[in-house]
C-alpha cells in the first residue's frame, strides 16, 4: 500500500515540476500535500518507538529521510515564489503583454 502511494506521489511531484509556471495550481497542491506529509511523518518519528518493532531499527534513517522531503519542500517553494516574481515581472514590464 505504501508502495503505490510513494508512487503516485512520485508522479504528481514530477508532473508539477514539468512546467511549474504553467502549472502553478498543481505546484500549490504538490507544496501543500508534501508539507501534510512532512508533519504526519514528524508525528510519526516522535510518536512511535521503533525499537520495540525491530531491535536493529534507527530513528536516524527515518529523521534524515523526513528532512530530505523537507529540504526539497523548501527548494520547490522557494523555485515557486522566484518564478512567481519573474512572471509578473515580465507582465508589467511589457505594458500587460506577457512574451513568450
Amino acid at each position: 500500500m505504501l508502495r503505490w502511494s510513494l508512487l503516485a506521489g512520485s508522479i504528481y511531484f514530477f508532473a508539477a515540476s514539468t512546467d511549474p509556471v504553467g502549472q502553478r495550481s498543481l505546484v500549490k497542491a504538490a507544496l501543500i500535500s508534501g508539507t501534510v506529509a512532512v508533519a504526519g511523518l514528524a508525528i510519526v518519528n516522535l510518536s512511535t518507538d521503533f525499537h520495540a518493532l525491530s531491535s536493529g531499527a534507527s530513528l536516524h534513517v527515518f529523521w534524515i529521510e523526513t528532512c530530505l522531503l523537507l529540504g526539497y519542500l523548501i527548494w520547490l517553494a522557494v523555485l515557486y515564489s522566484r518564478s512567481k516574481r519573474g512572471s509578473t515581472s515580465q507582465v508589467d514590464l511589457n505594458h500587460g503583454r506577457q512574451t513568450d
